[in-house]
């Protein structure tokens, strides 16, 4: 996975050779299938997060059942180098997954847990 400069992107593809794009490489498990930021779909991205969902992880997690796990990565991009920071397994192909903060969500109470 490749965290880049988008302003020094333009730069390099308007002809300054001098500009440096690649801001940070990071490996990941197995190939990405699903990759997503925190509030990418919406205009209040905050690059903090990004999970990665990667296509295998064979020899990863025991397996559970007919299906095999595959992997799922959470990545902290808030600051200059990106870092691992979680991975767990997850069933096969979850597909249009978001990141969202929790203030938005409004759960009922439906029982007291006192």
């Amino acid at each position: 996975v490749v965290k880049w400069n988008v302003e020094k992107s333009i730069q390099f593809y308007a002809g300054d050779t001098n500009a440096k794009y690649v801001v940070d490489r990071l490996d990941v498990q197995y190939q990405p299938g699903h990759i997503n930021a925190s509030q990418s779909e919406t205009r209040f991205a905050d690059g903090k997060w990004m999970a990665v969902g990667c296509k295998f992880s064979k020899d990863r997690f025991l397996p559970v059942g007919p299906l095999h796990a595959e992997n799922e990565q959470l990545i902290d991009i808030s600051g200059e180098k990106m870092k691992l920071v979680h991975e767990h397994p997850v069933r096969p192909e979850p597909h249009d997954f978001v990141i969202f903060k929790r203030d938005l969500l409004r759960p009922k109470q439906i029982y007291n847990i006192d």
